[in-house]
């Protein structure tokens, strides 16, 4: 039987992804909460806790692509200091996926084959 998720309830939610083993949801108001498996970090709470109930999971600020001081013709990346606006979120068999509307991707999860695309095999407790 369909039940309401009480902790959100008041929330007003704007996407939802559910993955093998965990829910992700993004708010109106661009939070995102995570809950069911974290083993392997794929919930972004920062540990490998289980969650009952949804959590928020805090995003990093924004980052920014900006002309490289050595070389304009090179974008690097740059710490921004606003908060990301949420364009798309994915949830994976034990790993997620944050899109931005700047188009940073964000990932967090199970590692261990390289689908989180930042160049390591280690599993990611946060974004």
């Amino acid at each position: 039987m369909p039940t309401i998720v009480k902790a959100l309830q008041h929330k007003p939610i704007k996407k939802v992804a559910a993955g093998g083993f965990h829910t992700i949801a993004v708010t109106q108001d661009d939070e995102i909460y995570a809950w069911g498996s974290g083993t392997y970090g794929e919930l972004g709470t920062g540990d490998q806790k289980t969650e009952n109930l949804p959590k928020l999971v805090a995003m990093p600020n924004e980052a920014l692509l900006v002309p490289s001081d050595d070389d304009p013709t090179v974008n690097v990346l740059k710490s921004g200091d606003s908060k990301p606006r949420i364009a798309q979120i994915s949830a994976g068999g034990h790993h997620s996926l944050v899109l931005t509307s700047r188009g940073c991707l964000y990932s967090f999860g199970y590692g261990a084959h390289g689908q989180l695309g930042i160049r390591t095999t280690t599993n990611q407790l946060t974004p």
